[in-house]
């Protein structure tokens, strides 16, 4: 298996964890939460979990006295609280096997009907993100707009998986593109549908 691939079996498995609804799950959720815009190497609160049988090949490294943590562990943090986020104030799962973050800007675009400027503006600050940072904290929003809408799900292992290979700047662009191409399928086509129908 390649690192991509080990990031997105082992966010499944994390994700499968916090799906029990135990109270465990449920607090740890909420510690996702509180750790959501922060660097990996700043939440020692969710190690025990965004760690415990991380895939050594995820794994940081040392240099000096200071711990680097991998692009891999960055992903997989990313992802999971973005998922916690998702998650707040619901009991049904987030997580939707097979919706890309594309296909979720869709969706909610489809939903919004008329307004959808600003869900599109939203994507268009994704697509133009540099490095991981800044494209977290733009996913951080659109999330936000999942979770309000109450229906829209995301492949949360995939995203993590999206996330990894965004790091590398020969795969980013790549990446972004896959998202834009799920985003805009037949949404040109509903636009029109729906100008005809105003005319009428």
């Amino acid at each position: 298996m390649s690192k991509a691939d080990d990031v997105q079996a082992y966010v499944r498995g994390r994700i499968g964890r916090l799906e029990t609804g135990d109270l465990w799950s449920g607090a740890m959720l909420a510690k996702l939460r509180r750790a959501a815009g922060k660097d990996v190497s700043e939440t020692p609160e969710i190690w025990e979990f965004t760690l415990e049988g991380l895939p050594e090949s995820l794994s940081g490294r040392a240099i000096g006295r200071a711990y680097m943590p991998s692009d891999g562990e960055r992903a997989v943090h990313l992802a999971l609280t973005l998922y916690a986020i998702h998650s707040q104030g619901s009991q049904e799962s987030p997580y939707e096997h097979g919706i890309s973050l594309g296909a979720a800007v869709n969706r909610l675009i489809r939903n919004a009907g008329n307004n959808s400027e600003p869900i599109k503006r939203r994507f268009s600050a994704v697509s133009t993100s540099s490095d991981l940072s800044e494209l977290a904290y733009h996913l951080r929003g659109l999330v936000q707009l999942f979770r309000s809408s109450g229906s829209i799900k995301l492949d949360y292992p995939r995203l993590a998986r999206d996330l990894y290979e965004f790091s590398f700047p020969d795969s980013r662009s790549r990446i972004l593109f896959r998202w834009a191409e799920d985003l805009f399928k037949n949404i040109s086509s509903d636009e029109e549908e729906n100008d005809d129908k105003d005319v009428n």
